[in-house]
């Protein structure tokens, strides 16, 4: 069977824009649902007849990809002391109630790739 690439997708107009098995309205969300009330997978096959087999476990195949690429690109990130310095100069506006732009803040962000 082919699957659909992608395998999941994501659509603002439908289902307000929660994650389905692509060619379907079944969200995947009911597939993590079930294996967490420790259903087995072929309750959940029979209970969505639209998703296949092959489409169900290629979606838990990509998650656990994803995870496991995400944990693995995590690393500890230790701040030089000027930008611990711009953070309690933050810290301090805010205790004295200024307002710190918004810009700056995603600024920091966008150089840490956070």
């Amino acid at each position: 069977m082919d699957l659909p690439d992608p395998l999941i997708l994501i659509s603002p107009g439908d289902l307000s824009g929660a994650p389905v098995f692509n060619g379907t309205r079944v969200p995947i969300q009911a597939l993590f649902d079930y294996i967490e009330g420790g259903d087995p997978l072929d309750e959940f096959l029979e209970d969505f007849p639209n998703v296949s087999r092959e489409h169900a476990i290629a979606v838990l195949k990509a998650s656990r990809a994803a995870l496991i690429e995400a944990s693995s690109a995590t690393e500890t990130y230790q701040a030089s002391a000027e930008e611990l310095a711009a953070i309690a100069e933050a810290e301090a506006q805010l205790a004295r109630g200024e307002r710190v732009p918004k810009a700056e803040v995603d600024a920091f962000w966008r150089r840490h790739g956070l």
